[in-house]
């Protein structure tokens, strides 16, 4: 059986859809997960402070 050039271009097609689909779901999940850890970062770093407040440390 051999496809036909317009059934090779829409195989090509699909694939390359799946693969921009696969890439940006993947993006999207590390976005969620590096925001929520940052997230839990900040709330116990603020709830091991004193003060309400924090500020940058600039090591020289």
């Amino acid at each position: 059986m051999k496809l036909k050039p317009i059934h090779t271009i829409a195989v090509l097609v699909v694939l390359m859809l799946c693969s921009a689909w696969a890439s940006y779901r993947s993006y999207d999940h590390t976005r969620k997960a590096i925001i929520s850890d940052m997230n839990q970062a900040l709330a116990q770093t603020l709830a091991e402070k004193q003060e309400g407040w924090i500020t940058p440390r600039y090591h020289s």
